[in-house]
């Protein structure tokens, strides 16, 4: 979802906003009648499942990461069985089911979910009719109005009891399992108002779901409690726990090291310095488009001006 639908929510959002320095946070929440036209685009992304092919990685001793279509997926093996970290989309589920019986014969016991996005999270309604599902209580209302938001459209008969969490948190959860201690820390605000990073200590490993990506300019979901300024404290926190030896998985992308991690949000913090003092100085967002305040990235990937439109948005919280 990251892809089709945020580029599509791009394209309206820039319509829509028009001369975004006279907008209010307030009014931004009206974009939310758009969100029914942009996920009808989903089966659009997802339409060639079956040429879809599972690559996978051993992170460490006890940790792979699952390459398909979607967000990366994290699978923990050991003697209670495998815990996956998001499962991608639902047409997917049997080939992700092949891919961790590769690794391991015990079924999946667990999914934890970083995020509500779907190309995270479709997969639960198949893997939640044997496994527990663990996410932030933000993440499982969103899936509940995604799941509401399908029926009303008509997409789907009824809500899929499957898709939904079963175990929920409000704060940092720990799990104990495989003898490892897992660690799920909550991020407020930052990809979207429900995001875990998963932290696995012993294996010093810590997959963090669309909080780092490596595509590019990153998607800051707002219409869904998203902002930048939280983005950039969360990988500041998370920076802070991890070591240089931490093996990183995104959110999208390859392996990545804390180095690489602090570069991105390093990126970030100098994008949102140059807007936050233009806006101060009371230029509007058309102005300091003009201004070329990704001077010095310009061979970053994807959609900088919308991105620096979150920017100037989150700026307005």
């Amino acid at each position: 979802m990251v892809t089709l639908i945020s580029v599509l929510f791009d394209r309206t959002l820039a319509i829509l906003i028009g001369n975004a320095n006279t907008m209010k946070v307030a009014n931004y929440q009206s974009l939310a009648l758009i969100l029914p036209f942009l996920f009808l685009h989903l089966n659009a992304e997802a339409q060639n499942f079956e040429d879809v092919e599972i690559v996978t990685t051993q992170v460490s001793d006890h940790i792979y990461m699952l390459e398909g279509s979607g967000g990366n997926i994290g699978v923990c093996v050991g003697k209670d069985g495998p815990i996956l970290i998001d499962d991608q989309y639902a047409p997917l589920s049997e080939k992700i089911k092949e891919a961790v019986r590769a690794i391991t014969d015990l079924p999946v016991q667990f999914v934890i979910n970083t995020h509500f996005h779907h190309d995270h999270s479709g997969g639960n309604e198949v893997f939640g009719e044997t496994a527990h599902i663990i996410a932030h209580e933000n993440a499982r209302q969103r899936i509940i109005d995604y799941e509401l938001d399908q029926v009303e459209q008509g997409n789907q008969s009824a809500v899929k009891p499957a898709a939904l969490p079963t175990l929920v948190f409000n704060d940092d959860m720990t799990v104990y399992q495989n003898d490892m201690q897992i660690e799920l820390i909550y991020i407020t605000h930052a990809h979207t108002d429900g995001d875990v990073a998963v932290y696995f200590r012993e294996e010093n490993v810590i997959h963090m779901g669309d909080l780092y990506v490596q595509y590019g300019w990153p998607f800051v979901d707002m219409m869904k409690g998203g902002n930048v300024l939280g983005m950039v404290e969360s990988l500041d926190h998370i920076l802070s726990v991890i070591d240089g030896d931490t093996k990183i998985i995104p959110g999208h992308g390859k392996l990545a090291t804390r180095s690489e991690m602090i570069a991105f949000n390093d990126m970030l913090r100098t994008v949102i310095a140059r807007v936050r003092s233009a806006k101060q100085n009371g230029k509007s967002l058309e102005e300091i488009l003009e201004m070329k305040p990704m001077e010095g990235y310009e061979d970053v990937e994807g959609d900088a001006a919308s991105f620096l439109e979150r920017v100037f948005l989150s700026l307005e919280m």
